[in-house]
């Protein structure tokens, strides 16, 4: 809950303008720097296994990619989705990808988002792991709101990238008359929240709470399910479980020997609280 020194303006939803990006993302920068999918794309030769979450003990060179790193994620999801921000000083900031736009990685969008300029700051085996990633959430999206998808991919380091059949989902050869409505299905038509961070002076205020649930009434006021995906066990427990979500898969990632957990979530619309 918002603390009682929090004024109201502070808790008020806006959109980020274009000019606002680069601070906004000093947010996410916070957030993520340990976080289990950076730490396992840019690992801190200097760490130990399970690295600690005191960003002050990242060596200097590990912390200056996983800055450049984060931010061009930001960059790469605001050309995706839209950024909002909650709190004073871009005290929570989330990337929401509204229904009837699918979230891609492409060759376009990433020259068009800026985010190539990073391929050139980290190690190749960041950028690998970032692809295998990527492409282990794409298929676990849609076996979670495709049902019927048969694509299974297995992922590892000898493959980064998918060959898999696409599932149609935009099926023209259909018996109903052309002026009938076509009802979209999930994978088409959800909200996806891409990535959501909080400064740490901002924690225990609601803001991530708050700006969640914005856009999961939003949702429910539609029927429509969201979706998100996350690394971090503490905040799928403690954040995502509390507003609904409930986790649908469970993707272990290993390359070289290192592990990363991405827990695929899925909230129906009007959930509750989920155990």
């Amino acid at each position: 809950m918002p603390s009682s020194s929090t004024s109201s303006s502070a808790l008020t939803i806006r959109k980020l303008e274009y000019n606002e990006i680069e601070q906004a993302a000093q947010t996410l920068v916070e957030s993520f720097e340990t976080d289990p999918f950076v730490v396992f794309c840019l690992p801190d030769p200097l760490s130990s296994k399970h690295e600690s979450s005191n960003s002050d003990q990242i060596s200097p060179t590990v912390k200056t990619q996983r800055d450049a790193y984060i931010r061009a994620l930001f960059y790469f999801m605001t050309y995706q989705g839209t950024a909002y921000t909650i709190g004073d000083d871009y005290g929570c900031v989330a990337v929401w990808v509204p229904p009837g736009s699918q979230f891609v990685v492409t060759t376009w969008s990433l020259l068009r988002s800026g985010a190539w300029r990073v391929l050139y700051q980290i190690p190749i085996r960041g950028i690998r792991r970032t692809f295998m990633t990527s492409d282990a959430g794409a298929e676990a999206k849609k076996r979670a709101l495709l049902p019927q998808s048969s694509n299974v991919t297995s992922f590892d380091k000898s493959s980064t990238s998918t060959s898999s059949t696409s599932t149609n989902i935009n099926n023209n050869n259909n018996n109903n008359n052309n002026n009938t409505p076509q009802i979209k299905n999930d994978y088409e038509n959800h909200w996806y929240l891409a990535i959501i961070g909080t400064k740490k002076k901002s924690q225990n205020q609601g803001l991530a709470k708050t700006l969640i649930r914005h856009f999961t009434e939003k949702a429910d006021q539609a029927g429509i399910k969201c979706y998100l995906e996350s690394t971090s066990r503490n905040n799928v427990e403690y954040v995502y479980k509390k507003a609904g979500f409930h986790v649908v898969e469970e993707i272990v990632l290993e390359d070289d020997g290192v592990t990363c957990t991405i827990f695929c979530m899925v909230r129906n619309p009007g959930a509750g609280p989920q155990p």
